[in-house]
């Protein structure tokens, strides 16, 4: 049943992660389907969204991202990926102010983002987009943005001012496209993106 599922996944990557898994559990959630394949369904879309921003987690953006990659390869198209790291998080990780912050963190990046790219939560404080179809040139341009987005949304709201590093890692066809790979790469490059951003700010 996993196996079937991941099959069916693997079909509508190009929607965002809150509504493309809605839609996966609401297209087969159908009167021939069995009550107990339902709930594995049910806990498959569990199993990949990160309950406290509602976007994708580390399980579910591996392997809808490197289905993805693997279509970016066939199709000769590129495609770049942002691995972000907040640093505006002040005392523990669970306080509210905290929690808040997260959560407006990722409501950006579903506001800036197309419906096309994928977001994900991959650790505490740590957060990834794969942009599809988009050069590394391009990628930068869509970078700034964001963060000009973050600034205005703390601006406006009763938050501390929200920093964050990027690294920047670009998919082209003749590498690998090992999704492992462009994380790791992409996270490598953090602190010196980061200084980048802060010489911007």
């Amino acid at each position: 049943m996993i196996r079937f599922c991941f099959r069916f996944l693997s079909q509508i990557t190009a929607n965002q992660w809150s509504a493309a898994l809605d839609r996966k559990v609401v297209v087969l959630n159908t009167s021939n389907i069995p009550a107990d394949e339902k709930k594995r369904l049910a806990a498959l879309k569990l199993a990949t969204i990160d309950e406290l921003t509602g976007t994708g987690n580390r399980l579910g953006f591996i392997f809808l991202a490197q289905h993805m990659l693997n279509l970016c390869a066939r199709q000769g198209a590129p495609a770049t990926l942002v691995y972000f790291e907040l640093d505006g998080l002040n005392g523990p990780e669970g306080t509210q102010q905290n929690l808040h912050t997260l959560k407006l963190f990722a409501e950006q990046m579903r506001k800036t983002f197309r419906i096309s790219d994928m977001t994900a939560r991959m650790s505490s404080n740590q957060f990834v987009v794969l942009l599809t179809n988009t050069p590394l040139a391009h990628a930068e341009l869509v970078l700034e943005k964001f963060h000009e987005n973050i600034n205005a949304i703390t601006d406006e709201q009763e938050v501390n001012r929200l920093s964050f590093a990027a690294g920047i890692a670009g998919f082209f066809p003749n590498r690998s496209t090992d999704i492992e790979d462009l994380i790791t790469e992409a996270s490598a490059q953090i602190y010196p993106h980061h200084l980048h951003m802060a010489q911007r700010a």
